[in-house]
């Protein structure tokens, strides 16, 4: 990856905007950049020269300033939680950092998850509607090999999870990502009720919004010893607005 590649990258990873669509080969060349230390997530670089970028005006942001940051903090606090639970749990050295957040439609975060992935729809309760979290199916097997005492290294992602490999990496994720991570950090903002609904192995058999309904999407890094994997949190941007509303009261 050149410094040009790696700068163009950043500008899309160092801030929610509403126009910052990653696709699958921008999220995989961020996760190499950051596995090989190109990228050092939350630390800016020089000053670069200001660049134009297209601007969709049927999808205004909707945060401000602070609301932005707020939930800027929020997951950078989870990718550090997980990563400690998870570390703590496999015995193991897991690393998770956040490299994006985004607002985007439901349809065109669907058209974007193109890869093999493990998809989990959560209940939000009080809030309305549905959550995702999605995995990729390398980083699944790698969890499971290594919560059954492996080296956390699987051959193959060819297939569907047996009935045991589901059940094991359901429980890793409610307990590990969503009680010791994702819950622990919302709940001085929201107190939800987080809990898993059902899982899917294809993306295109999950309909948890209209086309066009906002989302906000916090997309991680995960590194370590179980190798490089990606991990995404999908919320209805509906169903969060009145507690991000509350954050620029709170300022």
């Amino acid at each position: 990856m050149t410094p040009d590649d790696t700068d163009s990258l950043l500008d899309g990873a160092d801030s929610l905007d509403a126009n910052a669509i990653l696709t699958n080969e921008e999220v995989d060349a961020l996760l190499s950049a950051i596995h090989e230390g190109d990228i050092v997530v939350g630390k800016s670089g020089d000053a670069k020269e200001h660049r134009i970028r297209p601007y969709d005006f049927r999808q205004v942001s909707r945060l401000s300033r602070v609301d932005k940051q707020r939930l800027q903090y929020i997951h950078e606090s989870a990718a550090v939680n997980i990563g400690a639970a998870m570390s703590m749990y496999l015995r193991c050295i897991v690393e998770c950092r956040l490299i994006a957040l985004e607002e985007i439609s439901y349809r065109n975060f669907a058209d974007s998850i193109t890869s093999n992935v493990h998809v989990v729809v959560m209940n939000i309760k009080p809030m309305e509607g549905n959550g995702l979290i999605l995995l990729d199916m390398d980083l699944v097997l790698n969890v499971i090999d290594k919560s059954l005492g492996g080296p956390g290294v699987y051959s193959s992602s060819e297939g569907a999870l047996t009935e045991v490999e589901a059940t094991i990496i359901n429980t890793i994720i409610r307990d590990v990502i969503i009680f010791e991570g994702l819950a622990v950090s919302w709940k001085e903002n929201a107190e939800i009720n987080w809990s898993i609904e059902r899982t899917e192995a294809d993306m295109r058999v999950v309909q948890i919004a209209r086309d066009d309904a906002l989302m906000m999407s916090a997309n991680f890094a995960i590194d370590g010893d179980l190798g490089l994997g990606r991990m995404i949190e999908c919320l209805p941007f509906s169903s969060i607005e009145e507690f991000v509303a509350g954050f620029s009261g709170e300022a």
